[in-house]
């Protein structure tokens, strides 16, 4: 068989090199590790003498390879003298060197494999570091200059997209956070386009002394769904909850209507049956049938004249003032309403209108109401005791009825939400 002189400026030989100098990596990775992770002194020392042993050999391969092939070509001879015990290296079958290169891999394969299991069971600062990215939340750490000493990946990611540039400083990260969130009490939501929301803390750490700056970032998307789905709930139920007190003033109303239909309808059965009796009256006359007939004409007239004094209709104005007043809102009304007509519909339907908006949107108990002017030159002003949506209000529904049943009575209307959400109304 060959020896490994022989074989050392060979592709064998080659081959042998190249994966010595990858075991000699290998070792120096362990060597490292071992220190890194504070195992063992007799894990430490493992290392270091396979990183020496390794580094030994592969001088002797370079050397059998390259600078011996080298300085044989040009001067004939070897450069130096090895001692015997290298010479009979050289001499051996390059199949031992082989078999020694795998030994020498084995036992870095089982010195990787006990760094892997100390790792797994000892708290280091790489397996802290590794937990906290492991982490579904944020955890940035500065010191009190701002100068971010920690971050793990969750917030890294979370920094990068909002800064679009690498977290290296505090300020900087919660100027963006501060202005892509609203406040939550002491703290801040963050709710993106993709539907995820983040709920960030601040707080100030005191530790050896020093003292350093902590956000973190939690995941609360799922609670932010929930609480999102509660709110509409709660905005339609307090919807139901007017409309039902709505329909239960309304209601009083229409019960009024079918007494009146009722009493009405008595009476004009009275009127028959008096003129009924009248014809039998006639027919055959008698004192004690003029007395009846004489009682049931008095009643009968009493009852027509009760009817002549109430009004066919509900008052348009007086039905919102009572549907505003079973819903829970107080209105103080300064100034007339028109008398009659279109003017003094439109002014009921506003004043149902503001009234349910401020049960419903503002949470407010109070409406007043001003009127101005006359005919020709009228106006009414309905302002609650809330102050409306900063952004802005939508026209729809009752507002967009309103405005259309305004418009087609000549009448202009404005809306306004600061300081009070008020509706104008002017002919």
């Amino acid at each position: 068989m060959s020896t490994f002189e022989q074989v050392a400026n060979q592709g064998v030989g080659h081959v042998l090199f190249v994966v010595l100098l990858l075991l000699l990596v290998w070792a120096l990775y362990l060597c490292i590790q071992t220190i890194t992770l504070h195992c063992r002194w007799a894990a430490v020392t493992a290392a270091v003498v396979l990183l020496i042993v390794g580094t030994f050999l592969f001088c002797l391969l370079l050397d059998g390879i390259f600078l011996a092939k080298y300085m044989h070509e040009k001067y004939g001879a070897r450069p130096r003298d090895w001692p015997e015990m290298v010479k009979t290296l050289y001499r051996l079958p390059w199949l031992m060197i082989a078999l020694g290169e795998l030994v020498y891999g084995a036992l870095c394969a089982l010195l990787s494999a006990f760094c892997l299991r100390h790792s797994r069971t000892h708290v280091s600062e790489r397996s802290v570091k590794q937990m906290l990215d492991l982490l579904p939340m944020g955890v940035c750490i500065s010191d009190a200059e701002g100068t971010v000493l920690f971050s793990n990946l969750k917030m890294t990611q979370i920094a990068q997209k909002l800064t679009g540039m690498p977290l290296n400083r505090y300020d900087r990260l919660m100027d963006a956070i501060s202005a892509a969130s609203e406040p939550q009490g002491d703290e801040l939501l963050l709710a993106d386009q993709d539907g995820e929301a983040l709920l960030f803390s601040c707080k100030t750490i005191h530790a050896d002394g020093r003292e350093y700056k902590e956000i973190t970032a939690t995941d609360v998307t799922e609670r932010y769904r929930i609480t999102k789905e509660l709110l509409a709930n709660n905005r339609r139920l307090k919807d139901i909850q007017l409309r039902i007190k709505t329909y239960r003033v309304e209601s009083s109303d229409l019960l009024f209507s079918r007494e009146l239909l009722h009493a009405r309808t008595t009476v004009h059965d009275e009127v028959g049956h008096i003129l009924l009796r009248t014809a039998r009256y006639l027919s055959n006359p008698s004192e004690e049938e003029a007395a009846q007939l004489l009682t049931l004409v008095r009643n009968t007239n009493e009852m027509l004249l009760r009817e002549a004094e109430t009004p066919d209709e509900i008052d348009p104005w007086q039905r919102a003032l009572s549907s505003a007043e079973g819903i829970g809102v107080l209105v103080a009304c300064e100034g007339l309403p028109p008398e009659e007509g279109q003017l003094r519909a439109l002014a009921a339907q506003a004043l149902r209108e503001c009234a349910a908006n401020t049960i419903k949107h503002s949470g407010g108990e109070r409406l007043s109401v001003r009127f101005s002017g006359e005919d020709d030159d009228w106006r009414m002003t309905l302002e609650n005791d809330t102050a409306g949506p900063a952004a802005g209000v939508t026209e729809s529904g009752g507002l967009l009825s309103l405005r259309r049943a305004a418009e087609q009575n000549g009448v202009h209307m404005t809306l306004a939400t600061q300081p009070r959400f008020t509706i104008t109304l002017s002919a």
